[in-house]
């Protein structure tokens, strides 16, 4: 089905269309974007459930990227140079690759690795409430040993997008 999408050139409807304005309108409101689009996709079984973290990376990349325009250019919101960048390729990179590897990885293994991630999340979400870490905060910059770390970490982040893990938190997470 994905081959068969690629080589007719497949393009969006207007349902996907509409879906992808009204989750990302609601994407800059901070509620996200792939949780209601992988609903909407499941509740309209729209796309196969292998491909809907793949679906959904490139239905939202271009606006995504004119939401970071919006948010960093438009209202001055001042961020590091080197961090955006480095992240935001890194991040790009890691996607490329993970694409491939979700395509080709069988279903359990998805699940283990969401399931993991999860765990993971809630024990820092956890320790975060109990200020046993810190929760995040309004940095603009990194040093360069953390500004590195977070190159690093956006590319393993990039991997697990394909995955159906999110990036949104452990990204806002090291600005702390």
């Amino acid at each position: 089905m994905l081959r068969s999408a690629i080589t007719d050139r497949t393009v969006p409807s207007l349902e996907a269309t509409a879906l992808g304005a009204i989750t990302n309108f609601f994407d800059t409101l901070g509620i996200g974007s792939f949780a209601p689009t992988m609903a909407w996709f499941k509740f309209r079984n729209l796309v196969p459930d292998r491909i809907i973290p793949s679906t959904m990376l490139v239905g939202h990349s271009l606006p995504s990227i004119l939401q970071a325009f919006i948010f960093l250019i438009l209202l001055g919101l001042l961020v590091d140079p080197v961090l955006i960048v480095g992240c935001g390729v890194a991040l790009m990179l890691g996607g490329l690759i993970g694409a491939p590897l979700v395509a080709r990885a069988k279903v359990w293994l998805i699940q283990v690795i969401v399931a993991v991630a999860l765990v993971i999340a809630a024990a820092l979400y956890t320790m975060s409430n109990l200020n046993l870490m810190p929760a995040g905060g309004t940095a603009s910059s990194l040093p360069v040993n953390l500004t590195v770390v977070a190159i690093f970490a956006n590319f393993g982040l990039g991997i697990l997008l394909n995955f159906g893990i999110g990036h949104y938190a452990p990204a806002w997470s090291c600005l702390a």
